[in-house]
């Protein structure tokens, strides 16, 4: 059985988190999304995520912050 990779999406724009949601999920790819710094920031810490792309002005917690 392979596992997919899991990706995060965290933007503030919803409809660009939900676009590239759709276009990765017909590649295969596990995808989880969030408009939220600090859901984000609650599922790296939680789950095992393979890639997470991060708004750098996403509200509550930026993603410069989120890399740390």
């Amino acid at each position: 059985m392979s596992c997919s990779p899991k990706i995060l999406i965290a933007d503030d724009e919803p409809r660009f988190c939900e676009s590239l949601r759709f276009l990765l999920i017909s590649q295969g790819y596990d995808i989880l999304t969030t408009t939220s710094g600090r859901e984000a920031q609650h599922l790296l810490s939680t789950l095992q995520i393979d890639l997470a792309l991060l708004d750098l002005a996403i509200p509550e917690v930026s993603g410069l912050q989120l890399m740390d």
